[in-house]
């Protein structure tokens, strides 16, 4: 209910069909569309109706990812956008496809406003990385009842199999998620 209130789907429809070639060459949008239809049974015309997805950084330059002095000059900012669109989306799993250091600062801040456990930083719930493709692995984290998947972005990485182990992961570590 939050995702129509917040932006029309019709909106976010068009502006999908319009760009719909950039999503298929982009590997965050053909990835996340494929992860989406895996893990809710969506179909290909209805998948954009059960995600959602944000910047954690909000201030970046027209192309590319911000650097230290934009990451260094907005992070107290934008964890706090962070826990505002966790208690508002409500999330049952969150993919955070990076594995740049700041992720445990975001997570560490949720424990701590959104979780409301005090300064408690984030263990991983699996015991050991969970391997997949040749190189790569994932961590899981469980705040409030949402999990959290700590992953590689999904650009020139095998993506097959990213997909099933995120699906395994999901079914192992969100059985006890409330519908």
């Amino acid at each position: 209910e939050f995702i129509e209130n917040y932006i029309s789907l019709n909106t976010w429809k068009k502006y999908y069909e319009d760009h719909k070639i950039e999503f298929q060459r982009r590997a965050f949008f053909r990835f996340m569309k494929k992860l989406t239809i895996a893990l809710t049974g969506a179909t290909e015309e209805s998948w954009y109706k059960h995600v959602a997805w944000t910047n954690i950084f909000k201030v970046s330059p027209a192309a590319g990812n911000p650097n230290k002095y934009l990451i260094d000059n907005q992070l107290i900012f934008c964890r706090d956008v962070f826990v505002k669109e966790m208690e508002l989306l409500e999330p049952k799993v969150v993919v955070i496809p990076t594995k740049e250091p700041y992720k445990l600062n975001f997570l560490h801040h949720l424990n701590i406003h959104w979780a409301k456990v005090g300064d408690v930083v984030p263990q991983a719930i699996n015991k050991e990385p969970i391997k997949w493709g040749e190189e790569y692995h994932l961590n899981v984290y469980k705040i409030n009842s949402a999990i959290f998947i700590d992953t590689y972005h999904p650009e020139r990485k095998p993506e097959q199999i990213h997909l099933e182990t995120i699906k395994e992961v999901v079914e192992r570590y969100g059985k006890d998620l409330e519908d």
